[in-house]
């Protein structure tokens, strides 16, 4: 996505990271490309993370968000234990969900946002990954439903790659 859009001059492409380093290595690399992207360090499921980013937004865009795309997600290799669990389901879902409140005051007029997931699992693999997953598109007919009468006209959609469970 950063890809895509950091191509035009129209977009400021902001890319997040919970680590710090890993980002800034990723922007980087896009940089090297002739991409325009910025960084910044964000953990969805910390709300003092989402505070700081948002502060910045609002004080460096008053005109407010066109896009806020979400691709935030971790995926436990192996059996998921109670704590991969818990903090599959506190990233993929409630952080997502945290976010897309947190930053609905900020969306411009004609603005979107966009859930971005990848299931492409075969079978019934990690339970709390792919329930985090069905809650974000669920989370998503919620938030389009709630944001139907907006005077702001924001499309909320969700873009789900291929998903497979036998």
């Amino acid at each position: 996505m950063a890809r895509h859009f950091g191509d035009s001059s129209e977009w400021h492409v902001y890319l997040t990271a919970r680590n710090e380093k890993l980002g800034r290595v990723a922007v980087d690399g896009l940089r090297d490309q002739g991409l325009s992207v910025y960084f910044h360090q964000l953990d969805i499921t910390d709300p003092q993370s989402r505070q700081r980013l948002r502060r910045h937004v609002q004080e460096t865009y008053s005109e407010g968000i066109g896009i806020l795309i979400n691709n935030a997600g971790i995926a436990p290799a192996g059996p998921t234990l109670a704590d991969e669990a818990k903090e599959t389901l506190a990233t993929n879902y409630f952080g997502t969900m945290a976010m897309c409140r947190e930053f609905s005051p900020l969306m411009a007029k004609n603005s979107r946002d966009s859930e971005f997931g990848d299931c492409r699992e075969k079978g019934w693999p990690d339970s709390a990954y792919l329930v985090s997953k069905l809650g974000i598109t669920k989370g998503t007919f919620i938030l389009a439903e709630e944001y139907k009468d907006d005077p702001r006209h924001i499309l909320i959609n969700a873009v789900r790659v291929f998903c497979s469970v036998l």
